[in-house]
């Protein structure tokens, strides 16, 4: 389908946020245009005021331009906001689906500026906001007096943070001297976090690591697809949070749905729970894994 220039221009908008690996050629399908048109259209964004990056032929626009940051104030909560609105998700019921799928949003997209029921020191929060703020102006910072329980020592660690992850425990990171992405607990930073005015310089580099619902997070994920009766269904909504609109009613017995994990260690403690209430139907992988776990428990007995 051909697209007006207006269209052409706001879609290119879109792509280059927060773009890692789109090429001009890529953008020019995407867009269904030229290369020589993207090339003039970002020239024109460049006069427009917009922050653009490039590492050889992938283009970015920076969080920082001005357009983006007008737009984004205007959608964003302030942090008075967020706080009211925290506290009145605080007095809700916990066990409601809703509740804790707002929750979820809104940790998705502000950070640490909602922040979990648990106890964490003045340190923690101040650190925590820190990383959230080198985040949203892609900055590098030192994790000052990083503890490793590995090498049991304290040290400075000069990372670019990307990502929080598991509810604002742990912080995403590129680590410049390591040259590799590495997990933080934000609880082992014992000094602060000192924002530096330093962009990124790899972000080309920073690796996604996803969080599936049962709370384990990996680079990688595996597709199982699953049938499952009622109370396994609602097992899977209440207590993991996940949407009705995710499940295909199958029949007036059965439901199906198709999850993304990232390790067999949590859907395998749900299905063989309720395994008379469910039956895996892909992926082969995940049924050897099954049937390896039960294989052992047959020969160990009870």
């Amino acid at each position: 389908m051909e697209l007006d220039k207006t269209e052409q221009r706001l879609l290119l908008i879109e792509l280059l946020l927060d773009n890692s690996s789109l090429t001009i050629e890529d953008l020019s399908k995407r867009c269904a245009t030229s290369t020589r048109s993207i090339y003039r259209s970002i020239e024109a964004l460049k006069g427009a005021g917009f922050h653009i990056t490039n590492n050889k032929t992938v283009y970015c626009i920076e969080a920082d331009s001005p357009f983006i940051q007008r737009i984004t104030n205007k959608v964003r909560f302030t942090s008075s906001e967020l706080s009211i609105i925290s506290k009145l998700l605080e007095r809700a019921d916990q066990n409601n689906t809703q509740i804790r799928n707002l929750k979820l949003k809104l940790r998705n997209v502000y950070g640490m500026q909602f922040i979990e029921e648990i106890q964490v020191n003045r340190q923690e929060i101040k650190n925590t906001q820190a990383l959230f703020h080198a985040i949203t102006n892609r900055r590098t910072v030192i994790l000052h007096g990083y503890y490793s329980p590995h090498s049991k020592s304290m040290s400075d660690r000069v990372v670019e943070p990307y990502k929080f992850l598991l509810n604002n425990i742990e912080i995403r990171c590129y680590e410049l001297s390591s040259k590799t992405n590495k997990n933080f607990k934000i609880s082992r930073i014992t000094g602060e976090v000192e924002v530096l005015d330093r962009k990124w310089e790899n972000k080309t580099k920073h690796v996604d690591v996803y969080t599936d619902i049962f709370g384990f997070s990996s680079e990688k994920q595996h597709r199982i697809t699953l049938r499952m009766g009622y109370l396994s269904t609602r097992i899977l909504m209440e207590d993991f949070g996940v949407d009705e609109s995710e499940i295909y009613k199958e029949n007036e017995k059965y439901n199906l749905i198709s999850l993304k994990v990232c390790s067999f260690q949590g859907i395998t403690r749900f299905v063989l729970g309720l395994s008379n209430d469910i039956e895996v139907l892909g992926n082969a992988e995940f049924k050897a894994h099954l049937n390896e776990i039960l294989q052992n428990l047959t020969k160990r007995g009870f």
